[in-house]
């Protein structure tokens, strides 16, 4: 159920039901009574005046049984990325535990509006992905939604939200050589345009020069193409090019200490590419990445150490809150929840501030 549902039976538009319930003046008091007496026979709670912030209308419970994982800006091909298929298999484990059932929804491009957003087709949304254009997020405001991992900067005046502290992840990775005396460190960043790499990068470098160290910054700027669709050999080249550059950039090519990669997958393409010119990670350099999938991290050996996203934890969390505005008991004012990622320590990771750092890049 939605507005579009309550001003279809009282027979006046969504605008209409919209400043009534949020007790906005405008509508006559017979069209006020006639959409409270369609709101009263739905099961609706009006939220009290002070606290109408949050979502403004709220059903006590499912009526088709679905929820859309709308992605926008996004391509359904991500799903098969390491982090974003197990996520996936959570929400649909959490939903179904609830009778519902997860229905994956595109918007490439953010337009047009999926038609699969209407309250006769879902009952809410679990949203992620870029900003929405004016007419998905005027459709989103209409029904229960749930942005997950990021969300737009008013969100919190329509929609609640979980997700992940990406400044944690950066500073934890930042400790975890500073904590270990390593202190001539470098950030790869595979993908200069990712919003969520940038920000663990900025939280990394600030940490270890504040700790004292100093930070490589290992960056394409003018990366052709979108990096998040480059190709597994596109990876490796740029890889390649970055720890060559190191080999060119630093007298005699000395190599860094500590390596942070703020992904899993470009973890395994920095691994291999280092064994390749003799490199021994964890003894000749300690590494570091975010990310905790064991598909990809437990093939490494020795296995560098990693940051867990809790990702598990952002979809329970997210299904939680979802739920509670489908079934009308959340609060009135949106709610916001910052998943904090966990240390995975990594193994055998010897190497050591102790001993001159003499790795030769040939």
């Amino acid at each position: 159920m939605s507005l579009a549902i309550i001003a279809k039976k009282a027979g006046v538009s969504v605008a209409t039901v919209s400043r009534v319930m949020s007790g906005g003046g405008g509508p006559s008091k017979e069209t006020i009574s006639r959409v409270l007496k369609v709101v009263e026979a739905e099961g609706y709670r009006i939220p009290s005046p002070d606290r109408r912030r949050g979502p403004k209308v709220t059903p006590k419970s499912a009526g088709t049984g679905f929820v859309s994982l709308l992605l926008i800006g996004l391509r359904s091909e991500l799903l098969a990325h390491p982090f974003f298929g197990p996520l996936v298999a959570t929400l649909e484990r959490s939903l179904g535990r609830a009778g519902l059932h997860l229905v994956i929804t595109q918007s490439p491009n953010g337009e047009p509006v999926p038609a699969i957003l209407s309250a006769q087709r879902i009952d809410g949304v679990l949203a992620i992905g870029y900003e929405p254009t004016p007419e998905i997020r005027a459709r989103l405001r209409q029904l229960p939604t749930v942005w997950m991992l990021n969300s737009p900067d008013d969100a919190g005046e329509w929609a609640d939200s979980v997700v992940m502290d990406e400044t944690r992840a950066g500073v934890l990775a930042a400790r975890y050589f500073l904590d270990r005396g390593l202190k001539d460190l470098a950030f790869l960043n595979v993908r200069p345009q990712h919003a969520a790499f940038a920000e663990r990068g900025e939280a990394f470098v600030k940490t270890a020069t504040a700790g004292g160290a100093s930070v490589r910054m290992l960056i394409k700027e003018d990366a052709e193409g979108d990096p998040s669709d480059w190709t597994n050999e596109q990876l490796r080249q740029y890889t390649g090019e970055q720890l060559d550059r190191l080999a060119r950039d630093v007298s005699g090519g000395s190599f860094p200490q500590g390596i942070f990669v703020p992904a899993e997958d470009a973890m395994s393409v920095l691994f291999a590419m280092l064994l390749a010119r003799g490199i021994r990670p964890n003894q000749d350099v300690s590494l570091i990445c975010i990310g905790a999938e064991e598909r990809i991290l437990g093939l490494l050996h020795p296995r560098p150490a990693s940051i867990d996203l809790n990702r598990d934890a952002v979809a329970r969390h997210a299904v939680e809150l979802l739920i509670k505005r489908i079934e009308g008991s959340g609060d009135s004012v949106a709610v916001r929840i910052v998943v904090s990622p966990a240390m995975v320590p990594g193994e055998k990771d010897t190497a050591s501030s102790g001993v001159a750092n003499s790795v030769v890049l040939n």
